[in-house]
């Protein structure tokens, strides 16, 4: 059933990319999505420096925005109701378009405002989804805007913040909603603040790091928080305001809070399920392919199902079958039974083919569902080999880190430790070459296909 009622949207100048399109269809029917992505989009550029793979940091570009409009159809509908279509909304930090793209299909364009510090972002939603933009500033002080708005959203802008610029941001964005406004924004959390870091005292950790090389890293890097830290803020700020905290609400991982000025009971929100495809064993001698990985509702308990469409028709479906303690400790639960595996055939029974496509999509027993994975079946094995080679080489990286601190000892010790660190950097520079080599036959492979569909 589609979410979302179509749109009439001009077309991407960009040919569609089949996976986006399958994950789009298969979460919202045919409604018209504007699909282009341009190579300046800062979010898509990290996730491909994440995943190490195009196809997989596009399905989770679209999947991020798409979690994204869920959230704000939820919201709307708690605070204002039948009246939500109506709302004026504002995409604070919108970047290129990642959630606005979708939140342009669900109200018209001309209730939809925009707001970033790079112009070609604000040119390119401007000219590709019909909005309005309102340029940010550096600093909340400097920001013009005599609007009011329903609903302000600001995602993944305040996990950039440091201490300095918390409070103002808030405050400010807090001032451009209307009475019964909803400001939506989101903290990476205490649960999430990386290994070798520590929270100082007033529940606040900042490092000078982003993904988006033109910003002042000083005033834009990567920040942690508590729920201390920010009650203190928003207290601060005003002690009548009404909040909520939802623990990794967002993407299962950065912590979402609600506030707004009006006293209302807490929303019921529908939260997706969350996971991940991990091995695919192809078939052999008569027996199907085997696709396995784990998934969890948002509290870490088991989905309701996982099920594995192939070529648009689901050929298995089925619950989590296995106890998973690695899964358990990332998502800070008791020990769950959140591991799934599944026999997987063609649609007419037959084994996979490299050119197959296949989607997994977890359910949760509320309903919301998350598409883990969509992929052809070459280029899926071709991923999981890649993922498993990064995996391998931060584990080494580590290894080597370690070693550095230790090399003084390492040196005064003797031979087999020093030959031993020695060995893991020869491995790390190994798994190094078989990734790059891995990748440029990957871009080989489709320069070939293309070719042969031009008919060269």
């Amino acid at each position: 059933m589609a979410l979302l009622e179509p749109r009439v949207v001009a077309a991407s100048m960009t040919a569609a990319h089949s996976l986006v399109r399958a994950l789009l269809d298969d979460q919202l029917g045919h409604a018209a999505i504007e699909e282009e992505t341009p190579p300046a989009d800062r979010s898509l550029r990290y996730l491909e420096r994440l995943y190490g793979h195009r196809d997989a940091a596009l399905v989770s570009y679209f999947r991020e925005g798409l979690s994204v409009q869920k959230l704000v159809r939820q919201v709307l509908g708690w605070g204002m109701g039948e009246r939500r279509r109506e709302a004026r909304i504002l995409d604070f930090a919108s970047g290129f378009g990642r959630s606005t793209r979708f939140l342009v299909a669900e109200h018209p364009p001309g209730r939809v405002w925009i707001s970033d510090l790079l112009p070609e972002a604000l040119e390119f939603q401007e000219r590709r989804l019909g909005v309005a933009s309102l340029p940010s500033a550096p600093a909340p002080e400097l920001l013009r805007c005599d609007l009011e708005f329903d609903l302000v959203t600001a995602i993944s802008f305040f996990t950039h913040l440091p201490s300095s610029t918390f409070r103002g941001w808030l405050e400010r964005l807090l001032g451009l909603l209307g009475d019964r406004g909803v400001l939506i924004f989101t903290v990476h959390g205490e649960s999430v603040l990386l290994p070798g870091r520590t929270m100082g005292e007033d529940g606040f950790y900042f490092e000078e790091t982003s993904e988006i090389e033109e910003l002042d890293r000083r005033q834009y890097g990567s920040s942690w928080v508590s729920e201390r830290f920010v009650a203190r803020t928003l207290a601060a700020i005003d002690a009548g305001l009404t909040w909520y905290r939802f623990p990794r609400g967002l993407w299962s991982y950065q912590d979402l809070y609600l506030v707004t000025r009006t006293t209302r009971p807490a929303p019921d929100l529908a939260f997706e399920p969350q996971g991940r495809l991990e091995e695919l064993m192809p078939p052999s001698a008569g027996e199907p392919a085997v696709l396995a990985g784990w998934a969890a509702e948002h509290d870490g308990s088991p989905v309701e199902s996982v099920s594995v469409a192939v070529n648009g028709a689901v050929t298995a479906r089925g619950g989590a079958c296995g106890s998973r303690p690695d899964v358990a400790a990332f998502l800070g639960v008791p020990r769950a039974r959140t591991g799934w595996r599944l026999a997987v055939t063609a649609p007419d029974g037959g084994a996979l083919e490299p050119e197959h496509l296949v989607l997994v999509k977890a359910r949760s027993h509320s309903g919301s569902e998350f598409v883990l994975h969509v992929g052809t079946v070459e280029g899926t094995a071709l991923y999981l080999r890649l993922q498993e080679a990064e995996r391998r080489i931060r584990e080494l990286e580590h290894q080597i880190r370690e070693r550095d601190l230790r090399l003084g000892k390492a040196l005064r010790t003797g031979g087999a430790l020093w030959w031993g660190v020695r060995g893991r950097d020869a491995e790390l520079r190994e798994l190094k070459r078989t990734l790059a080599a891995s990748r440029f036959w990957k871009l080989r492979q489709a320069w070939w296909s293309w070719r042969r569909r031009l008919g060269l």
